[in-house]
């Protein structure tokens, strides 16, 4: 007897908060093994297990790869000269006259 509890696309699509087509489409491609009763797909719990094992581990190294920014080169900062005090009431500002 078989104890392993099983699960359609629809189901799994609900869980997983995507779409049945998506759920499909994993399974056609081969990254959610499944087997055809009739029309309809069934998955194991223990592959829909793996599924997301692999899902969360690929998902943790594409994140890893696009958090890796490139070195960027420092730049120094250089202050302006200062005022000479001949022009300093050139650059003083005359607000409200």
């Amino acid at each position: 007897m078989i104890d392993e509890k099983f699960y359609t696309p629809k189901q799994i699509a609900e869980i997983l908060q995507v779409h049945q087509y998506t759920v499909l489409k994993w399974i056609r491609e081969g990254k959610i093994r499944a087997l055809k009763f009739g029309r309809v797909y069934r998955t194991t719990e223990s592959e829909l297990k793996t599924f997301l094992g692999q899902t969360a581990h690929n998902s943790a190294q594409e994140i890893t790869r696009q958090n890796i920014a490139p070195e960027v080169p420092s730049v120094k900062f250089t202050p302006p000269p200062p005022i000479p005090q001949e022009h300093e009431e050139t650059y003083s500002l005359n607000i409200g006259t």
